[in-house]
């Protein structure tokens, strides 16, 4: 596995780790409720602190480092390309351009400031966007049957 950036967001597992991460999320996965023993009393975790916990181990266990970062965190627009998969000029282009409309402030010394992006509209834009990729493919999936079928009716006819 590729070193992780150092942050102290970033939870990376060790290898000697895996194999107890694995049965962890084997043991998550499967029970109704999930307490932690902290001193001399357990705490039950909420259903959204457990499904939490859940992935956290899981993509732990699939030897995955994972970043922790509030909903409402600020990216710069060099973390935000990141998580759209697109280079940074190009999300700077595509905010220019107001190709996409995600709410940018703007802050620091100059005219126009570095950019920066809460991660919760980077989401949302990156969830409409997969949707619209989706509906496009199943629109050019339909497009390519109903072709097919009218090519072999066409051909039916000319025998």
């Amino acid at each position: 596995m590729e070193e992780p950036l150092t942050d102290d967001l970033v939870i990376a597992p060790t290898d000697d780790e895996i194999e107890e991460l694995r049965d962890l999320a084997d043991a998550l996965d499967s029970a109704n409720e999930v307490s932690l023993l902290c001193d001399d009393h357990a705490i039950t975790l909420p259903p959204s602190a457990r499904e939490g916990l859940y992935r956290l181990v899981s993509h732990l266990a699939a030897n995955a480092a994972v970043a922790l970062r509030p909903y409402d965190d600020v990216l710069t627009t060099q973390e935000a390309a990141d998580l759209l998969g697109m280079s940074r000029q190009y999300l700077v282009q595509l905010l220019n351009s107001e190709a996409i409309r995600i709410p940018v402030q703007r802050v620091g010394p100059g005219a126009g400031g570095h950019r920066r992006i809460r991660l919760r509209d980077v989401l949302a834009y990156r969830a409409t966007r997969n949707d619209e990729i989706e509906d496009a493919l199943d629109r050019s999936s339909d497009a390519v049957k109903d072709t097919a079928v009218v090519a072999n009716a066409t051909e039916l006819r000319t025998r």
